[in-house]
């Protein structure tokens, strides 16, 4: 039998979630191929790549696919997802990981 965990990823006083979702059980072979990508990209979106489901603050789920663009200069007109305001906006973050 096939049994689903799901676990919730949030952030406070955030107005959505991402919600991962595993099926067990998989091959031995497999798991290590379960991944869910997130990149950054400097004065752009979260980009975000694998299984996973787009939830609002109420739990209703949006509708995306298994790779979707999440708006970070706030000035996108679909709100979560980007729409290329960060072009025309002036957003400027470029940060990166410690090395």
């Amino acid at each position: 039998m096939l049994q689903e965990k799901r676990r919730g990823i949030s952030k406070k006083n955030s107005s959505f979630r991402l919600r991962l979702t595993e099926i067990h059980p998989l091959p031995a072979e497999e798991k290590d191929f379960f991944r869910i990508d997130v990149k950054k990209y400097d004065e752009g979106p979260y980009v975000i790549q694998g299984e996973f489901e787009l939830v609002d603050g109420s739990g209703a789920a949006f509708s995306t696919g298994d790779t979707v663009a999440l708006c970070r200069c706030r000035h996108s007109n679909t709100q979560p997802f980007c729409d290329g305001s960060h072009k025309t906006c002036g957003f400027r973050e470029a940060s990166g990981a410690p090395k």
